[in-house]
Parts: structure tokens; sequence; C-alpha cells
């Protein structure tokens, strides 16, 4: 099996399989910075990226309630292997998506 794939305005990837065997596909996403609210949660979105999600509910359930009764939005600085750097954002209680 062979899969074609492209990841953001990166190159064209190939990637190929025999019988019974895995394929990976890497993301190369690189987080520079995250705040969740007033708290640095860099730490905590790099962890979630190498353990393979993509997708990060914006949430007091995944990075605690920093500033209780106040409304937060997930902010991260990242690069997603093209070399050009992005921001991406979701308000609390939605999904981003890196």
């Amino acid at each position: 099996m062979s899969i074609t794939y492209k990841i953001g305005d990166g190159p064209v990837k190939v990637v190929t399989a025999k019988e019974h065997e895995s394929l990976t596909i890497k993301s190369s996403i690189e987080v520079y910075g995250a705040t969740y609210g007033p708290a640095d949660v860099t730490d905590k979105v790099r962890s979630l990226i190498s353990s393979g999600n993509r997708k990060i509910l914006a949430a007091n359930t995944t990075f605690g309630d920093s500033w209780v009764g106040t409304y937060k939005t997930l902010t991260v600085v990242y690069s997603d292997g093209t070399g050009k750097i992005k921001v991406a954002a979701a308000g609390e209680t939605h999904e981003l998506t890196l």
C-alpha cells in the first residue's frame, strides 16, 4: 500500500508498506509557545502533540482553571514543518486543530 500526502504547504510525500506492515505519517509540528488564559501551557500542548493529538480541546479539564470565572482562549504559536510560523486559537470549550 502507498499513501501520498501533504502537510500544510509542505512537499508531497509518499510512504509505502508491505502486507502486514504499519504505516506511520509523522507530522513535524513544532510548538514554540502556548497559553490558555494567563497560563503558559506550552509543555502540555507539546506533550499532547507528541502523543499523536492534533486536535486539542481548549477547556479547563485539559489545562486547569487558571482564571476562575473568566472565558479563556487557547493560543498556540507553531510551525507545521513548512518553515512558516503560524498562530492558532480556540475559545474555551472549542477544539483547536493543528
